[in-house]
């Protein structure tokens, strides 16, 4: 896992907005994390488990968009209709 603490920029595997770490992670492995949404500063404990690094997140989802991307050339479109 990769060195999650205090200050570092995470997300949720599934996805989701960049949240800072504010505290831990505890004894059980889980971490209080702190993130806008609408303006609105929200805040909850995650499992380090359930979290990646922000770029390791950036990274993925750069490669999901590469590979949409490719399909997407490979396809053709009748504009005939």
């Amino acid at each position: 896992m990769a060195n999650i603490q205090e200050g570092t920029i995470v997300h949720l595997k599934s996805g989701g907005p960049k949240m800072t770490v504010i505290k831990g992670p505890d004894e059980d492995g889980k971490v209080f994390c702190q993130w806008f949404s609408g303006g609105i500063c929200r805040e909850k404990m995650f499992t380090v488990n359930s979290l990646v690094l922000g770029e390791e997140l950036s990274d993925s989802m750069a490669a999901i968009a590469k590979a949409i991307s490719e399909r997407k050339k490979g396809l053709k479109i009748d504009e005939e209709s």
